[in-house]
């Protein structure tokens, strides 16, 4: 590998008003938590969530106890880009039988501006990151740049939530590898 950028997945995501104006537009990411071994069963029921707030970061960690054992990483979703200092950001979460699943209430919930505290009981969680409102007009366009972060520990991901930014000052561009050097074999 090549820590530390085998440990980020970058998105990026555009979205374009192509018929209509859109009014009061939210983005929102939807994280299931589901962290730990594959082999138990009951791999997702036992998990922690986090706002990392200076990175607009949601995390899900494995907590110490539970079938599972205790997985290597959490797993961040961190939000580059836009970071308006006007948008409003939620980070939210709910058990698996408590979801949101009616358009309305989901945008309400995105919508809130709710910064919900850390959830350090272990559970099954579904967890939203949200930010807006975006007023577009026909043919706008919205530039969403996201990252998928791990790392060794909680430690490990934050460094690489941190090298993230220093990544985006290069247009994420980074050193390639070397050549494949030449082999020849005789016998």
């Amino acid at each position: 590998g090549s820590p530390p950028i085998d440990e980020l997945i970058l998105f990026k995501y555009y979205i374009v008003a192509k018929k209509f104006p859109l009014k009061d537009v939210y983005i929102g990411f939807w994280m299931q938590s589901s962290i730990g071994t594959i082999n138990a069963g009951d791999n997702f029921i036992d998990d922690l969530a986090y706002y990392v707030q200076p990175h607009h970061m949601t995390v899900g960690e494995d907590a110490k106890h539970g079938n599972d054992g205790m997985a290597i990483s959490p797993i961040g979703y961190k939000v580059m880009s836009p970071n308006d200092p006007g948008l409003s950001w939620s980070f939210n979460y709910y058990e698996h039988d408590d979801f949101p699943n009616i358009d309305l209430a989901m945008y309400k919930v995105i919508a809130s501006g709710t910064i919900m505290p850390d959830k350090l009981d272990p559970s099954r969680d579904h967890i939203i990151l949200a930010f807006g409102p975006f007023q577009l007009s026909v043919n706008d366009t919205i530039k969403v740049e996201m990252a998928e972060v791990f790392g060794f520990g909680m430690q490990g991901l934050l460094k690489n939530a941190g090298y993230l930014n220093f990544l985006k000052t290069k247009n994420f561009r980074v050193p390639s590898p070397p050549p494949v050097p030449l082999l020849r074999i005789t016998t």
